[in-house]
């Protein structure tokens, strides 16, 4: 039980302190060197230097990006959550000029930790609705 309330706050650290406050020194403490980013469609992600070109990279697109935890359940080494990214669309990015464009979009995460650093993490989000809000009329 100690691991599973320990690996949700760092989990939750990573989602309020790295993403919305941009603590980049977060990125050592709570990542692994080698951690593996698993999406949807199958394609992998590796190492947590992708997260000092991802996050810039969002800020441009979504300048004012904020994620909300809805939901955090942790057994053992996993940590499960259920999120809201919102923002608004200000940069190019995605294939789709600035249109000034509400993002509200949920995302869910399953991560696998070990000694207090995520190690490993499969992630879902529905990118057709994301260019949707992004390009409707």
């Amino acid at each position: 039980m100690i691991q599973s309330v320990q690996n949700k706050e760092v989990v939750r650290l990573y989602i309020e302190g790295l993403w919305n406050d941009l603590r980049y020194e977060l990125i050592e403490q709570i990542l692994a060197p080698d951690v593996v980013a698993h999406a949807a469609d199958g394609s992998q992600e590796l190492g947590r230097e992708r997260f000092r070109q991802v996050i810039p990279y969002l800020r441009t697109v979504f300048p004012d990006l904020h994620l909300t935890i809805e939901e955090m359940v942790a057994e053992g080494d996993r940590v499960a959550l259920r999120l809201r990214a919102k923002g608004t669309h200000k940069g190019e990015g995605f294939g789709v000029a600035p249109s000034g464009k509400a993002l509200d979009l949920a995302e869910w995460f399953f991560m696998r930790l070990v000694d207090g650093k995520i190690v490993e993490y499969w992630y879902l989000r529905d990118h057709a609705l994301l260019r949707q809000q992004l390009t409707e009329k």
